[in-house]
């Protein structure tokens, strides 16, 4: 670092999109996790195992340990890992069904599914709500029906930028809810607990052997997301990990310091990388309510002192995306290139991918079905990412398709060296880990 004359900071975790949440980061911690026949390791409750980082106040809780140590950060976080794991669990136990195989096999087929499944989902189910439609075709983010992807570029790095990790990404954390809580089958809320008090908390996903989780996801189903905006909930703005003297911490000011300790250029100054009008004063801040533009010139003297966080989390959304266009540039940019600098992106051909009907397969997979599979849930709107409405309505869960794991009867690709060798030959191999540019 001290070679390079400027100061950076280094990738702990993978930038691919490959599950790396559910496996951790490394061999050894994954071997750690791995159970029998090709699962995954469960506690009481197809929990995840016990001996991760959190906070215990009631008897009979414990902290999950997952591939993420954050996994008992928050219920709705805590709740999804849960959902990833049986979800591997299922799918390791249809390709055992049909594959007279060894578990080491099995596994790593199972995580090569479960890449694919999570790259489809964010791709074909999260993008076209956070980033509209002209830069996701511009930057060609959308997934193929049918077919194979064939435009990986080898001099394409998919390191998540230092910018996108350390401001672009954290858009979600104006979007905090104020409450979580328990929803029944007839969407009625039975119980609320306020954000401060579940943080850190696993009691709400844990309790009764995890039996409270699939309310926990109809309240997540069912109520709205907050806009992206200046607008933070007092949970993570004045209550944030309240300790026993009753000192707690700030999460904007986390943010805002974080951007300085990494030496992120200003909001003006990543405008004019991603071609956007540049503000020569702030009353030129075009993307920012006039509101807005007063409230951070009360607060900066110059307007090229903007924070790239602060001034990206500010601008007004644009109207088919969840953020405003400099966040969208940032984003869109970076999944363009996780996407076209992934050697083992799931829609390509060769070793590296699926065989075509594998491939389709997987294809039918939805975040809906998922829910459905993992929490036992009856009925679901049949996108999970939208509240139910005449568009999006709610359908049986046994109307959604899912896999067809006779496709996987016989050995059809190479998972021998997938995993662990992904980036270990070729081009690619000092990619997805390292300095963030």
């Amino acid at each position: 670092f001290l070679l390079s004359g400027y100061r950076e900071q280094v990738n702990r975790l993978s930038s691919y999109i490959d599950g790396g949440m559910i496996y951790g980061d490394t061999k050894s911690f994954n071997e750690n996790l791995s159970g029998k026949l090709g699962s995954l390791r469960t506690s009481e409750g197809d929990l995840l195992p016990d001996g991760g980082i959190c906070n215990i106040h009631q008897a009979g809780d414990f902290c999950q340990l997952g591939g993420d140590e954050r996994v008992n950060e928050a219920p709705s976080l805590s709740g999804l890992h849960v959902v990833f794991l049986r979800l591997h669990n299922i799918i390791a136990e249809g390709i055992r069904k049909v594959r007279n195989c060894r578990s080491h096999v099995i596994f790593l087929e199972t995580k090569k599914i479960m890449g694919a499944i999570i790259q489809q989902i964010t791709y074909g189910e999260y993008l076209p709500v956070l980033l509209g439609k002209q830069i996701r075709e511009d930057l060609d983010l959308d997934l193929l029906s049918r077919g194979f992807w064939r435009k990986y570029d080898p001099d394409v790095n998919p390191t998540v930028k230092n910018v996108v990790a350390t401001a672009a990404l954290r858009y979600g954390h104006s979007q905090i809810p104020p409450e979580f809580g328990y929803k029944t089958m007839q969407f009625a809320t039975t119980q609320t607990f306020k954000t401060e008090d579940v943080l850190m908390d696993p009691h709400i996903v844990v309790t009764q052997g995890g039996s409270n989780i699939p309310d926990l996801a109809r309240f997540l189903l069912d109520t709205p997301a907050r806009k992206m905006d200046r607008q933070v909930e007092d949970a993570v703005r004045n209550e944030l990990f309240r300790d026993v003297n009753g000192l707690t911490f700030d999460l904007m000011s986390f943010n805002i310091q974080r951007g300085r300790d990494h030496a992120l250029p200003s909001y003006n100054a990543w405008r004019e990388w991603c071609g956007l009008p540049v503000a020569q004063n702030f009353a030129n801040l075009v993307d920012h309510s006039a509101d807005v533009r007063t409230r951070l010139q009360n607060t900066y003297v110059d307007v090229n002192d903007v924070d790239v966080f602060v001034g990206g989390v500010t601008e007004t959304p644009r109207d088919d995306a969840l953020v405003g266009p400099l966040f969208e540039c940032l984003l869109g940019r970076q999944f363009h290139d996780i996407k076209f600098g992934d050697r083992y992106w799931y829609e390509t051909n060769g070793v590296e991918g699926f065989p075509r009907r594998q491939l389709q397969e997987i294809r039918k997979v939805t975040l809906s079905k998922i829910l459905c599979e993992t929490l036992g849930l009856e009925i679901i709107q049949k996108d999970a990412l939208s509240l139910t409405s005449a568009d999006n309505p709610l359908v049986t869960c046994s109307s959604l398709p899912f896999i067809d794991f006779s496709r996987w009867r016989h050995r059809t690709s190479n998972v021998g060296g997938w995993i662990w060798n992904r980036g270990a030959k070729g081009k690619d191999k000092d990619k997805g880990k390292g300095k963030k540019p």
